[in-house]
């Protein structure tokens, strides 16, 4: 699994690749929730980290082989989100 880093309140998003499935830890590393991306967008995922981590989720992770294996799992597996322009 990839966990972040804790944040202010003690919890701290993970994933787990193989399930594609987010995952909220407190500290210890116990497990409090937990979303199964498939069939979802992008911001979906990224809405419920926010609302499990009382504020703004960051987006995958801005480095290395990180960011490509959360670009490659979310692009393979979720649903793109449709945007219309009025």
């Amino acid at each position: 699994m990839l966990a972040g880093s804790v944040t202010p309140r003690g919890l701290r998003i993970g994933l787990r690749a193989a399930e594609l499935t987010l995952v909220v830890l407190d500290a210890a590393g116990a497990h409090r929730d937990e979303l199964r991306l498939h069939g979802l967008t992008y911001d979906d995922g990224l809405s419920w980290a926010a609302q499990r981590l009382g504020g703004a989720a960051r987006g995958a992770p801005h480095f290395g082989p990180a960011k490509r294996l959360v670009a490659a799992l979310l692009g393979r597996h979720m649903r793109r989100a449709t945007h219309s322009r009025a």
